[in-house]
């Protein structure tokens, strides 16, 4: 039985282009952390630095909060994966007041809506058989959530269009990551998670906007039904045949995001 481990962050990345996919997490090869990328962690680092005070009924201050986030955002190597920070033609100092807005727009207008039980949530890994290929489920919950209707995951999302025009989170796209979470979760908590999924969107430009949207049913597709495979079939069968293949036409093809860019043979 070979067992492969996919974070439930990287799924898209896997059907986009498996190539790149295999590069990252089997190869083990790695691109600097863009500028974008750095600022959602950052944003990651300040609001669960608020959220988990409260969980703990030992609240922090809004600007406390975000001087844990100022701190990350500036520092110049990512320390989980020791590869340094690549702004391109902004900088920290740049997006700093949007970080500090949206920070502030999440602590006032989102957090104190939400009763959650767990933040940043490392899930014990999760194995599901497949046709010779065990699939490991990894990641990390952003935020487990209390409602009258039982539990739910929220997923907080950062980017230039992380919220839509009518003022919703942009929830397009993260159906298999939700549905992932949704599973660690559940086993991690020992409860079912019957609420949809929540989608936080902090929307990376000027208006420094933020908002919600849910998901519902997200394992479905992951798991599948029984006239339809789901994705986690679909991805042992890449596995198990060895061909991953690439997408040059994938909107992320290019030397910034992919570590094989200039030696893939698909270009």
């Amino acid at each position: 039985m070979i067992t492969i481990p996919v974070r439930a962050s990287s799924w898209q990345e896997l059907f986009d282009c498996p190539a790149r996919w295999a590069a990252k997490n089997i190869d083990g090869i790695r691109t600097p952390t863009s500028g974008a990328a750095w600022l959602g962690t950052s944003l990651h680092k300040g609001t669960a630095e608020y959220d988990a005070a409260r969980i703990k009924r030992e609240p922090v201050g809004i600007d406390e909060a975000a001087a844990v986030m100022v701190a990350k955002l500036h520092s110049p190597i990512d320390e989980e994966s020791g590869v340094e920070v690549y702004w391109e033609d902004s900088s920290a100092a740049k997006v700093e007041p949007i970080a500090l807005t949206l920070l502030r727009r999440y602590c006032e207008e989102i957090a104190p809506q939400r009763d959650y039980i767990g933040v940043e949530v490392l899930c014990e890994e999760l194995d599901i058989q497949c046709d010779g290929i065990a699939i490991r489920l990894t990641g990390t919950a952003d935020r487990i959530r209390r409602e009258e209707s039982g539990y739910g995951i929220s997923d907080i999302k950062s980017g230039q269009r992380a919220v839509c025009a009518d003022g919703t989170a942009m929830t397009k796209g993260h159906g298999l990551q939700l549905g992932v979470y949704e599973l660690l979760a559940e086993n991690a908590i020992g409860k079912p998670i019957t609420a949809s999924a929540e989608v936080i969107g902090l929307q990376t430009t000027k208006q420094a906007k933020v908002g919600t949207g849910m998901v519902a049913n997200t394992r479905t597709a992951l798991i599948g039904t029984g006239d339809h495979p789901g994705a986690i079939e679909h991805a042992a069968a890449i596995m198990r045949s060895g061909m991953f293949y690439g997408n040059p036409k994938s909107m992320t093809c290019h030397e910034k995001y992919c570590p094989i860019f200039n030696t893939c043979t698909f270009n």
